[in-house]
């Protein structure tokens, strides 16, 4: 049992280079309610601010107020005489202990500079961050142009192909897919030899939102299976659309709930979604909400109260290059640059218009899963039946 409130703020269950706390004591405790144990922690507070003239062990005052026994980091409290008799039930308790400031900043030195990340960049980005900035700009320039020819005039020849795709995939898909280039995009991934030999058919089939999502075969191999079996899902939705049900029944017919209605409607109009007529019986409902972002509402779609994101196992940890990639990138440069001034950089930042409704979900999931939201003007409960990614699902997230 870990007691985060007990640590720095910000402190999270996470892997970093440098910790705010330098040592993790144990305690093994006969079974009890929270408030105990965080009673005992909380009489405990003053055991952070450690003299730091003791070098050898600055937390030894700590130790000795934990009671653990010399050279031991456990203690075993004791029970009443009453549960002597009985077979004793132990939880371990882990207590954090912050740095020392002088501590922490040896232990910031020996890190390093967060620069040091550059040298995980990939390979291939690392040589195409040297390409671009150490060629000549004629040789940047027709590179580009090659590459835009090439693939433009391919693009006219795939014409007949990117149809013959599209025929294979879904009803509900072909609306979605239908201005996409299928075929040429297969032959761009088979030439450059993409890991994910499958992508193409997963867009054409749709992804799923339940069980063992797709393989990229891209990012690190990190297995977290389903804390949920579909059949389960299956057997528990009944119960689950009633809650569900009620949380809509309950809500105000605000701003927000407007603001919802109105972007539903939008997706109606655009085939992301259609209105189910049928009850959605024997499907898992998820709720739909809005959620206001700066000047515009994002609507959610909240497929854990459904039990649906329960139901996604995944095979591999998905990573996003972010700012800190970004940064990576510029420290790499800057540090494998031999000339005496570095060139100009100039980046773009590009949104993808409404983006995971660019591709859809799979015939089983279509019918596995619903929508509920409220419509503000009548109070009703809509259905909706879902074609496009949802915004909400786990399995959006790895298929996008």
């Amino acid at each position: 049992m870990i007691f985060l409130h007990q640590l720095p703020k910000g402190a999270a269950i996470q892997s970093r280079l440098l910790s705010t706390w330098g040592e993790v004591r144990e305690a093994v405790e006969r079974q009890t309610k929270k408030r105990m144990l965080e009673n005992k922690l909380e009489q405990l507070k003053s055991c952070s601010q450690v003299g730091s003239t003791k070098v050898s062990d600055p937390y030894q005052e700590t130790y000795v107020k934990f009671g653990c026994e010399h050279g031991s980091t456990y203690k075993f409290l004791g029970v009443s005489s009453e549960e002597k008799s009985s077979e004793d039930v132990c939880e371990k308790v882990v207590i954090a202990i912050p740095r020392e400031p002088m501590d922490f900043m040896c232990r910031a030195v020996e890190a390093g500079h967060p620069r040091s990340v550059a040298i995980h960049l990939p390979p291939v980005l690392q040589e195409v961050v040297q390409w671009n900035r150490d060629a000549k700009t004629f040789d940047v320039y027709k590179h580009r142009i090659d590459f835009v020819k090439r693939w433009t005039e391919r693009a006219k020849v795939l014409t007949g192909a990117d149809a013959t795709v599209l025929a294979q995939a879904p009803p509900h898909l072909q609306s979605l897919l239908h201005n996409k280039r299928l075929a040429l995009w297969q032959e761009m991934l088979d030439f450059y030899e993409y890991p994910d030999k499958e992508l193409v058919r997963d867009i054409t089939r749709g992804f799923p939102v339940t069980g063992w999502l797709p393989d990229s075969q891209v990012f690190p191999k990190d297995y977290k299976p389903p804390s949920m079996s579909v059949q389960t899902l299956h057997s528990l939705s009944k119960g689950l659309n009633e809650r569900v049900k009620a949380k809509l029944g309950s809500s105000n017919a605000d701003f927000l709930g407007e603001a919802t209605w109105e972007e539903t409607e939008k997706e109606l109009q655009e085939g992301w979604m259609e209105v189910d007529l049928e009850g959605g019986k024997d499907a898992a409902w998820a709720m739909r909400f809005g959620l206001q972002q700066r000047d515009k509402i994002r609507v959610i779609d909240d497929f854990s109260i459904a039990g649906v994101n329960h139901t996604a196992g995944l095979q591999e940890r998905l990573k996003i290059f972010g700012i800190d990639d970004i940064a990576a990138l510029i420290a790499f440069s800057m540090d494998t640059f031999e000339g005496e001034v570095h060139p100009a950089l100039l980046g773009k930042t590009m949104d993808l218009k409404s983006a995971y409704k660019q591709f859809g979900i799979c015939v089983e999931d279509r019918q596995r899963i619903r929508v509920a939201t409220r419509k503000p003007t009548t109070s009703e409960i809509v259905l909706l039946m879902v074609n496009a990614l949802p915004f909400g699902a786990t399995g959006s997230v790895s298929g996008f």
